[in-house]
């Protein structure tokens, strides 16, 4: 369940369960792929810290008995004054919490069927609206009047995420930066052409194109006429 509503958090990990050869434990790993160099031993003590004290309050009064994180031994020794687990281990290849594989079968304390499912159900419809969220952020900054932004790396920093995240957000909503770019300036194109007076070099460059001949060449791809031609006609 952690993992499938990780994304609903404001964790920064990717995560995922595995078992280890024996089948004897189950390790929740976290990745930090997207997270810069620079931030990156704060964002994994930040995370794993939240994660590993959700685990007592999920399961009752326990103690992780081993935790695996990628940071020296310096920063794991002021990480394990705070985390409740036996062993930290450091300098390890992968983040992960774990735990006896017995730990998956274990009633919630406080479990409650009913409650269970309306909470699934609400985090189901959460999730759904989150997926739409990339693809709303890209449209409406590439339709904003100041100044559109024509970069997938310049739309990135804006938003404050890393390029790759944000190809994959839109991955998964079915789109890409390139294709919402495209049908942005076919909308933006026939409004301009149509709604002002302005030439057909300075819409083109508004767009983005270097050169007006490319930009006509896309729009007569998108309309089957010219920008000249189609000023004309719906004059």
């Amino acid at each position: 369940m952690a993992t499938r509503f990780a994304s609903l958090t404001n964790t920064y990990s990717d995560l995922s369960v595995t078992y280890d050869e024996s089948g004897s434990d189950v390790r929740l790993e976290c990745s930090f792929g997207d997270v810069h160099d620079d931030v990156r031993p704060f964002i994994l003590e930040r995370d794993l810290t939240v994660i590993a004290g959700l685990v007592p309050m999920v399961l009752g009064d326990v103690v992780l008995p081993r935790v695996e994180a990628e940071v020296d031994r310096a920063r794991g020794a002021l990480l394990a004054s705070v985390l409740p687990t036996e062993e930290l281990v450091c300098d390890a290849g992968r983040t992960a919490l774990v735990v006896p594989r017995e730990w998956m079968s274990r009633g919630l304390p406080h479990a409650d069927a009913e409650t269970a499912r309306r909470c699934i159900a609400q985090c189901e419809q959460q999730l759904e609206q989150r997926r739409l969220g990339a693809r709303s952020l890209v449209w409406a900054r590439l339709h904003a009047s100041d100044e559109p932004v024509q970069s997938l790396t310049r739309l990135a920093g804006e938003l404050h995420v890393d390029r790759r995240t944000l190809q994959r957000r839109l991955a998964r909503e079915g789109t890409t930066f390139r294709a919402l770019l495209e049908e942005s300036r076919r909308i933006r194109a026939a409004e301009a052409l149509t709604g002002t007076d302005r030439p057909v070099a300075e819409i083109a460059a508004g767009l983005g194109y270097a050169e007006t001949a490319a930009f006509t060449r896309a729009f007569t791809r998108w309309y089957g006429v010219t920008p000249t031609r189609y000023r004309a006609r719906n004059a």
